[in-house]
């Protein structure tokens, strides 16, 4: 029988930490599948859970799953993992792994009826450089780039360093690429939604790259433009946060100060970042490798398969994305060049 592994989000999946993850478990030899919903009860295999909001209670007490494997990445409300109390004992193995050590300490306290075999990991999640990193560019635009979608905050979760951030962006003339910013940034400003590859190649072309999170993100995760950026050479600046000061490529600001000024004490290398942030994120994907093998079986002979046939489909994507990303960058130059100074 072939190994198999799902990954499943109860409210959705996010495309570039799915896709992470769907190059890890091939790697272990399972042949991924991907869903957005509820546990399949029929399922037979390993379980990933990486969004557990709108997951039922009952998840994980009728499922036949051999493993489960638990990504607690998006920092939203604890509450969501309740299932955890309820566990199928022929379940093999559970893990729980976060990027936050604090969230476990108070999933612990809130759930005082945990299984005691759950196994708890503090890691980031899993990134493949090899997936991220474009050509690198040697004429790079010198005006920052945003990508995201617009944010909705509400008063108690404190506005003042979105409405910083706002200001920021339509003060400096800042590039924007992402959904729902029409009623915020003139639409001269905006590039819309871009496609995940086009994602990477807009920060290889960028030697700086602006950021904002959700406020309950900012004490126990980061964003994934953490690591997409900076592979590709490109500074972010983003508010401060848990992990603003661990990541390399990463500058803490508040914006309030002039672009002028942040760029100032954010100079660097591209080509130095590049390498820097690669080797970091390959020393905290094998280290979370060599602790999942310590609890999941994984199947050599199938990983070299998988592996081999998801990069040949990797190739072949980004070739057939050629021409739209050429005339992607083709408006973004126009715009840096209609905006810069002088």
């Amino acid at each position: 029988m072939i190994p198999k592994c799902l990954i499943l989000g109860g409210d959705g999946l996010d495309p570039d930490v799915t896709r992470n993850l769907e190059r890890l478990f091939l790697g272990f030899g399972y042949k991924v599948s991907k869903k957005v919903g509820q546990v399949p009860q029929d399922f037979l295999g390993l379980l990933v859970i990486a969004r557990s909001n709108l997951l039922k209670q009952s998840s994980l007490l009728n499922s036949r799953a051999t493993s489960v494997i638990i990504y607690d990445y998006v920092g939203d409300n604890l509450n969501n993992f309740s299932y955890l109390k309820n566990i199928n004992s022929d379940i093999q193995n559970v893990i729980f792994a976060s990027t936050s050590l604090n969230r476990i300490q108070d999933l612990k306290f809130i759930f005082d009826e945990l299984e005691t075999s759950i196994v708890f990991e503090t890691c980031l999640m899993p990134v493949y450089p090899k997936l991220w990193i474009m050509s690198s560019k040697k004429n790079r635009f010198n005006r920052p780039i945003h990508i995201g979608n617009f944010k909705h905050v509400t008063e108690t979760q404190g506005v003042g360093i979105n409405f910083a951030f706002h200001d920021f962006l339509h003060r400096e003339r800042v590039l924007v690429a992402g959904n729902r910013w029409e009623n915020t940034l003139p639409a001269s400003q905006l590039l819309g939604a871009v496609k995940l590859r086009a994602v990477s190649i807009l920060y290889s072309c960028h030697t700086y790259a602006l950021g904002i999170m959700y406020p309950t993100q900012r004490d126990c995760t980061y964003s994934g433009r953490f690591w997409q950026a900076p592979l590709n050479g490109c500074l972010v600046f983003s508010e401060p946060s848990i992990y603003s000061s661990v990541i390399p490529g990463v500058l803490a600001v508040d914006y309030s100060q002039t672009l002028e000024k942040m760029v100032s004490h954010g100079m660097s290398d591209p080509a130095q970042l590049r390498l820097q942030s690669r080797k970091f994120w390959d020393l905290e994907r094998n280290s979370h490798i060599t602790f999942l093998k310590q609890l999941i079986p994984t199947y050599g002979f199938f990983g070299k398969l998988y592996v081999a046939f998801f990069y040949l489909y990797d190739r072949a994507t980004r070739i057939k994305s050629f021409i739209p990303n050429w005339r992607l960058l083709r408006t973004v130059k126009k715009y840096h060049e209609a905006s810069s100074p002088g």
